[in-house]
């Protein structure tokens, strides 16, 4: 499944072309939430060579995700990896709470956006450390849609901002960036998750539909 990565990437001069020495990727990749956004990630990813698994309220495997690909409950999948996407809405974070003692020590990505600017006093990545503390969140991919992702035309949208307080942490998120085609930007510390959070509407007005539309989407855990 790499090889076809590689061949995309050698037919775009504007994507990073893989080599040898591209950080190595973790064996399974968890993605939380089988709504619209981590479905198409996570086709992308096992175009890429990643191993996935799907958690879900409802552990069962459905037609639109991925062959190949397990649907298990949130505590088995994670289980299975250490770097789970957090692919839901912020009104679904609470369930995270539970799951404090299988997630303790694992990288949390959080892609969330909101519907308008500075909708919370906290970011939404901020707000998913302090549910489960003793987790690395890490923020990324909240500028790539999935319309973006099921297409393939990344170029618009190949920069990928993200930030995190623990360094390896980020530095494992940002060579998953590499290895799909894409660009990390380090932006720092968490702290400038909610400036992350703000880009899509301050940069991209048009975002906003699409982004009301796929919160919607979002919402299967």
């Amino acid at each position: 499944m790499r090889v076809g990565c590689v061949e995309m990437e050698k037919n775009s001069s504007n994507m990073i072309h893989l080599t040898a020495d591209s950080p190595n990727k973790p064996e399974t990749v968890c993605i939380f939430g089988t709504g619209d956004f981590g479905r198409s990630l996570g086709h992308k990813m096992l175009q890429c060579g990643y191993s996935i698994v799907f958690g879900s309220r409802k552990a069962q495997t459905s037609s639109l995700i991925p062959k190949g690909i397990e649907v298990l409950s949130h505590a088995e999948a994670a289980k299975k990896s250490n770097i789970i996407i957090v692919a839901i809405q912020r009104d679904h974070y609470n369930f995270l709470s539970e799951l404090t003692e299988v997630l303790h020590g694992k990288v949390l990505v959080d892609v969330s956006n909101n519907l308008k600017i500075n909708q919370y006093p906290e970011s939404n990545a901020e707000h998913l450390a302090q549910l489960v503390p003793g987790a690395k969140v890490v923020k990324a991919f909240n500028t790539v849609s999935a319309w973006a992702l099921q297409s393939g035309t990344l170029d618009a949208s190949r920069q990928v901002f993200v930030c995190g307080d623990d360094s390896k942490a980020k530095e494992m998120v940002m060579g998953i960036v590499r290895t799909l085609g894409l660009t990390p930007l380090d932006q720092g510390s968490l702290l400038a998750a909610k400036e992350i959070e703000n880009y899509p509407l301050q940069l991209f007005p048009m975002w906003k539909f699409p982004i009301y539309l796929s919160l919607g989407l979002r919402s299967a855990q």
